[in-house]
């Protein structure tokens, strides 16, 4: 009885954690999920892994070739990438191989290299396949086959996803359990168990954004190391997405109370949005000085340049055109069902019920008030400043996101956006939670038993990522 008594106890404390039920859950279903789904049957996975093994051996900046954009990669690889898995099982819907022993077996010849292109993933700074240069660098040395390569390189990335929202989650003074369960949506966990390029984009926005709602809410003076890492992050959030260094600008509305002085204030500001703003024109001049052809959509019709003439011609049409993305148009309901799950490259997803059932989660959590902090509120009139900034921040990089697709991906004056999917979205979700600390004074959940939310949690998420498994399995096998 004194067991059961034991384990009944030290469960209630395990689910007080946010942090522990995150990794514990994002480690068993992400490490599933690298073998469950096949190899380059992610979005992109195939482009990704060009470009992280370009990085891996120390290609940090793409080759310019005829117009096209990529870089050297082993006549193997391609092949396999290509032709087994590509045109195979993508394109002519065939099952994917039911034995994967000679991907593993099979050394590479990693001399005997050709040029590829890819210019869709070479675009991206190296600061956004880290991970996966890591993983494909010590699998080239252990054993050069195509299976020890995407393994560990699929490993290393989960890892590091694991990580950075593990520490978003830690640092968090409000909303831990909104990063729990955003980490845990079936898409943003196929992505991370893939070689995804969101695995560095999700992790350093929500450790961005945690660490700069801490800033709002202090007392206490900024701190050396406070700033340091505030340096850091506005590069990573430069070199992963370009559109992430709007997420800087909460930095202009930092309470002086926090400095020494206004000059102290104005140095850090200029600091943080330099360094960042300087990371992003550092990495456009390398693009520009290497001829990159940033013309990712080789298939659509698409003119970036007359794109740029037309939006300066027709400002005006900007309104029009973000009205039928985002409001109008039929494509609302695609954002909501790809943010959570929608997998492999569009073709299959979870049912609606459990959809619902997993933004039932999310909202649920927003709404929790586990610090009164409606009494907080009374007092500081900063947290609504910091609801209006935030929410502002999110609308903003709505529209920089649908820019960006405006121009590289859609036809001339068209009146909506292509290529927007609802897992964009995820890196700057956590942007509403202040928003919903203001909603909390009037109306918000609580409850007597701290380890409550961890139940809900552990069931609402375990049986999403579930069902992810089981539609996966159910769709390739």
């Amino acid at each position: 009885m004194s067991r059961l008594i034991v384990f009944r106890n030290n469960l209630k404390t395990f689910l007080q954690k946010p942090g522990y039920i995150f990794i514990y859950l994002a480690s068993f279903f992400g490490i599933v999920m690298i073998f469950l789904m096949p190899f380059f049957m992610t979005p992109d996975e195939g482009a990704h892994f060009y470009r992280a093994y370009q990085i891996s051996n120390g290609g940090i900046v793409s080759e310019n070739i005829k117009s096209t954009t990529g870089g050297m990669i082993p006549k193997e690889l391609k092949s396999y990438i290509e032709n087994d898995f590509y045109t195979n099982v993508l394109d002519n819907h065939q099952s994917p191989p039911l034995s994967y022993n000679k991907y593993f077996t099979n050394r590479v010849n990693l001399k005997n290299q050709t040029f590829v292109d890819f210019r869709s993933s070479a675009i991206y700074s190296p600061m956004a396949y880290i991970p996966q240069a890591i993983g494909l660098k010590a699998a080239q040395v252990i054993y050069p086959s195509l299976g020890v390569m995407m393994v560990l390189a699929r490993f290393v990335n989960l890892a590091v996803y694991i990580l950075l929202i593990s520490i978003a989650i830690r640092i968090a003074k409000k909303g831990k359990w909104v990063y729990v369960v955003l980490g845990l949506f079936p898409v943003a966990i196929q992505q991370a168990a893939s070689l995804s390029s969101d695995v560095m984009t999700i992790g350093i926005s929500f450790v961005w954004i945690a660490f700069i709602i801490n800033m709002y809410l202090q007392r206490e003076k900024i701190s050396r190391k406070q700033w340091i890492i505030a340096l850091i992050l506005a590069i990573g959030l430069a070199l992963t997405k370009q559109t992430n260094i709007i997420l800087l600008l909460p930095v202009l509305f930092v309470p002086s109370g926090i400095f020494r002085d206004i000059w102290h204030k104005f140095r850090f500001i200029i600091s943080v949005l330099g360094v960042g703003i300087l990371a992003i024109v550092l990495w456009l001049l390398v693009m520009k000085l290497n001829n990159y052809n940033l013309q990712i959509s080789k298939e659509a019709l698409v003119d970036q340049t007359g794109q740029i003439n037309f939006l300066l011609q027709h400002p005006l049409s900007v309104i029009s055109i973000l009205w039928r993305t985002y409001i109008l148009g039929p494509w609302t309901d695609f954002y909501i069902r790809t943010m959570h799950g929608v997998f492999s490259w569009l073709t299959y997803s979870l049912p609606l019920s459990f959809t619902v059932f997993g933004y039932a989660g999310l909202l649920m959590t927003f709404m929790y008030d586990d610090t009164n902090i409606s009494k907080l509120q009374r007092q500081d009139k900063s947290v609504k400043r910091l609801a209006i900034i935030y929410t502002l921040v999110f609308i903003i990089s709505l529209i920089a996101l649908a820019g960006t697709l405006y121009i590289a991906w859609t036809p001339v004056s068209q009146g909506w956006v292509n290529g927007i999917q609802g897992r964009y979205f995820l890196p700057i979700i956590p942007l509403l939670i202040p928003m919903f600390m203001v909603i909390r004074e009037k109306l918000r959940i609580t409850t007597s038993k701290p380890y409550a939310m961890g139940i809900l949690v552990c069931i609402i998420s375990g049986i999403n990522l579930a069902m992810m498994l089981a539609v996966t399995y159910k769709w390739f096998y």
